[in-house]
This record gives C-alpha cells, structure tokens and sequence, in this order.
C-alpha cells in the first residue's frame, strides 16, 4: 500500500511536463512589484502577516494573492517548517487556468476534481 501512495504522490507533484514543483518562501514587508516564479512571499510584519502572493503553478503566470487575515472570508492559513512552506485550504482558481492544487512541504499537489 505504501508504494501506491509513494506513486501517486510522484505523479500528483508533476505538472504536464513531468517536472516536479517546488516553491521557496520569502517574507516581506510590502508585496514586490515582481513577483518571481517558484516562490511564495509572505507578506506583512512579524507576526501580523497578511497575505501570501505567488505566480500560479501550472504555467498561465497569473499572480495569486490568498488573503491570511484573522476573521477574513475566504482566508488562508500556512506553516512554514524547515523552510518549507504549507498552505491550506487548497487553492482553487475560479477563473483564468481554474487550477486546483495544494502546496505541502513546498510542493504542489494537484487535485482533479
């Protein structure tokens, strides 16, 4: 059974192309006017952050803003560990691409439902 989990989770790491990816994480006081691929900023001060900003996985380089404010509607939590960064809830774009994908452990995870 492990070795299924192990397959798929190999398979759900890869976009299209058969490249795995893997984000970094920065923090920053103020969203950067570029945003750079492969990595996703935490934006605001220690430790009111108040947004998470990145360019989309699957290629389209739309930006993703997810909103981390407390009482905020939709809102975003994450972990950073080892530095490597976890967001949850999934993040499902509602227009543009209409990804749907995780991030764990800096890696993206994509869902097909």
């Amino acid at each position: 059974m492990k070795n299924w989990f192990r397959s798929f989770d190999r398979y759900s790491t890869k976009t299209s192309l058969g490249e795995r990816i893997f984000y970094k994480c920065k923090y920053c006081g103020e969203e950067p006017d570029d945003i750079a691929e492969r990595i996703i900023y935490i934006v605001g001060q220690r430790p009111h952050y108040w947004m998470l900003s990145f360019k989309c996985p699957c290629g389209c380089k739309e930006t993703i803003s997810l909103n981390i404010l407390k009482g905020a509607n939709p809102r975003w939590r994450f972990i950073v560990r080892w530095r490597r960064i976890t967001i949850y809830p999934s993040i499902w774009r509602k227009v543009g691409c209409k990804s749907h994908f995780h991030v764990r452990k800096g890696k993206v995870q994509w869902s097909y439902i």
